[in-house]
């Protein structure tokens, strides 16, 4: 005997990932399906109600059929009425308490998963990103997603509803449900095109709004040249292009998608006329059932106008599921072995045979190999494009070699606990980046936990103390927005003080002194001569000043 074989139901990805966000709050949702079902219950409850005290009122008398097994009096409809009006509203309020709370909770979720991938992502992955791109991704995308995430939990409690009503719609005269799904049926198939359409624009929408905010990240990054050049005609021009181009792109999904609820509006009570026109020429409806079909009709095709906004929503809000799901997997490293060694203390650094090269470049190192002890000044020098930087994250691990081993104390430190390694190995960049708040917070760059005699002899030996000597606040002064209050020197001996909190055993510093005066210079070198003793150094200049305090050299070409 042969098995018929059904063919597998398949759920598109993007609707797959929309399940996993709800399904993740299962809490919420069931609270939806109830409140949803009570909602329609309420309605339906009300509307007879109301149809029925009316048609009394018109024919006279104190008591009438509310149902066809119970008869009320007009006060204890009325009394009736008040109480479900009054439990309407109530639930209604829960409503959008529960509403809200869902999409507090997804948004909030999403924010952290994006900001922890991103946070987690090797070095060379994050520098593969456009600048800003943390702060567009977690800051904009889930904010402009929630409002539409909030229509859609409202078309899941709408559907719910108009089911409720529907059944209610059957109970009263089964004659009434047939114009009410035909309706339903009709719209859905006028309204498909639209929908398509609105998806369509929408992921379109999203990727140019992504091109939008690169191209203005980047022209915020050169502020300093545009004014310099003096060309801000021109790049006004170039922003009004962007923005004219981003405007066009939002102005027609804003049309396709506001389109549904006028065409949706027309159709629905094109269909009501349609129903109330047959049923007064053939006479296949009582009065009382009539008027309770008509009211029940009116509700029901607007929960399905919410619906189909929400379908609309929907569409809109799957393409940012999609960009989502994009930058994750850029930004996903494969599957690497877990660290198992530890290490409280460095006491020499090797790196071996080491080869590196950007994908699509020639190799920048080939078989480099670099040695130095704690307590020792190792010198890197060389022309721009040789490579210090990327030897730079290469020592901090924030990138791995395609050849060769980086080891410390004869452990490759693929093997160790980066947060321990961090620990050991600090770093101080070329234009040291400081964050709004205190010097104290600058210093402690979130390390909350570090204790304040380490701060102290920080301080001390970053020979930042005879400065905040002269600060009213001094360490709890405030140093500006991204350190704009303080001068160059200042911004690079909290650098340094940032470095040393942790009291590590290598130091490594980019270009330590560049753009700073020549008193300055000297300051830090004198500062960097004193720490050499109990502190490995690896320094990345051009000035000859350093020279005195290496104790060997390495050239990059």
């Amino acid at each position: 005997m042969t098995s018929t074989r059904w063919p597998r139901l398949t759920v598109p990805y993007k609707w797959k990932r929309l399940f996993a966000l709800l399904a993740d709050n299962p809490l919420y949702i069931a609270l939806l399906v109830v409140i949803a079902l009570a909602t329609g219950l309420a309605e339906v409850g009300l509307m007879l109600i109301v149809t029925r005290l009316a048609l009394n009122a018109s024919a006279g008398g104190d008591r009438f059929d509310l149902t066809r097994n119970w008869s009320v009096t007009v006060t204890e409809a009325l009394v009736l009425g008040v109480a479900v009006l009054i439990a309407r509203f109530l639930i209604s309020m829960l409503a959008v308490r529960v509403r809200a709370g869902l999409n507090y909770r997804v948004v909030s979720h999403q924010r952290m998963r994006l900001a922890e991938v991103f946070l987690a992502a090797d070095r060379l992955r994050q520098m593969n990103e456009p600048s800003g791109t943390l702060q567009k991704v977690v800051a904009e995308f889930p904010t402009r997603g929630s409002s539409l995430l909030a229509q859609t939990t409202l078309s899941l409690a709408s559907g719910l509803s108009l089911l409720t009503v529907v059944v209610s719609a059957l109970i009263i005269d089964p004659r009434a449900l047939i114009f009410m799904l035909g309706g339903l049926v009709v719209i859905s198939i006028v309204l498909g095109p639209l929908k398509n359409s609105v998806g369509r624009r929408s992921q379109r929408a999203v990727d140019e709004q992504l091109e939008f905010a690169n191209e203005l990240g980047e022209i915020d990054g050169i502020t300093l040249e545009i004014k310099a050049f003096g060309v801000e005609p021109q790049v006004l021009a170039k922003i009004r292009t962007l923005v004219n181009r981003d405007a066009s792109s939002q102005m027609r999904l804003g049309m396709a998608s506001g389109l549904m609820t006028p065409v949706y509006s027309f159709l629905a009570y094109a269909l009501i006329l349609v129903a109330v026109a047959s049923a007064s020429r053939f006479e296949f409806l009582s009065l009382d059932s009539f008027a309770a079909v008509v009211l029940i009709m009116l509700r029901a095709f607007t929960y399905g106008q919410d619906v189909q906004n929400g379908i609309s929503a929907l569409n809109e809000f799957l393409p940012f599921i999609d960009t989502m799901d994009r930058f994750q997997h850029r930004l996903t490293s494969e599957s690497t072995p877990t660290p198992t060694a530890h290490r409280t203390s460095l006491r020499s650094i090797r790196l071996e045979n080491l080869e590196f090269s950007y994908p699509g470049r020639p190799s920048l190192f080939s078989d480099l190999t670099i040695e130095i002890e704690r307590g020792k000044a190792l010198g890197i020098i060389g022309p721009s494009g040789a490579g210090k930087t990327t030897l730079i994250q290469l020592l901090l691990g924030l990138i791995e070699p395609h050849r060769g081993h980086y080891v410390v104390d004869d452990t490759e430190v693929s093997f160790l606990q980066y947060r321990e390694f961090a620990r050991s190995l600090a770093f101080v960049p070329q234009s040291p980046q400081l964050i709004s708040g205190s010097i104290r917070d600058n210093i402690l760059f979130f390390r909350n936990d570090i204790p304040g005699n380490h701060i102290a002899e920080a301080v001390e030996k970053s020979m930042l103390a005879e400065f905040l000597n002269q600060v009213p606040d001094g360490i709890d002064a405030h140093s500006g927005v991204s350190g704009n209050q303080l001068s160059g020197g200042q911004r690079q001996r909290i650098a340094i003080a940032r470095a040393l909190l942790e009291k590590p055993d290598f130091i490594i510093l980019d270009e330590p002194t560049s753009a700073l005066d020549e008193t300055t210079q000297r300051g830090i070198l004198e500062m960097l001569g004193s720490l050499k003793s109990e502190t490995g150094l690896i320094i990345v200049t051009h000035s000859k000043n350093f020279h005195e305090l290496f104790d060997s050299t390495i050239t990059l070409i």
